[in-house]
């Protein structure tokens, strides 16, 4: 069986989230549950925006701006939300948890060996 080539965060998500496509080339429509909602730490009135307006189908279109940190709605006001910024990094780039350990491997390599060669009874 040939192996399939590697997806990224993004498409992984587009994947797995996608309810239908919409008539513009790439747009499609997302079903977030409310655990993203919440996981950031916007201020309890913001979520509650943020659910109205994506509960509603003439509101319900939001871009998520995640270089700056924004959810906006297609009315209203941008809404802020917090996120870790290495987490933050490798989403922008596309990387999962694998992908993002194995940008790490030379250090994770180095420090085997030289833990290794400190502790040689546990190899």
């Amino acid at each position: 069986m040939p192996s399939l080539p590697p997806r990224s965060l993004y498409e992984k998500i587009i994947d797995r989230h996608t309810v239908r496509r919409l008539d513009g080339p790439g747009q499609v429509l997302l079903c977030i549950d409310r655990t993203v909602l919440n996981e950031y730490t916007s201020p309890q009135a913001e979520v509650d925006t943020l659910l109205t307006l994506a509960g509603n189908a003439s509101t319900n279109r939001l871009t998520i701006d995640l270089p700056a940190q924004r959810i906006i709605p297609a009315q209203g006001a941008p809404v802020p939300f917090a996120i870790e910024a290495r987490r933050k990094e490798a989403l922008v780039r596309g990387l999962d948890a694998v992908a993002a350990t194995l940008e790490e491997a030379e250090a994770i390599r180095s420090f085997e060996r030289a833990y290794h060669q400190a502790n040689p009874w546990l190899v």
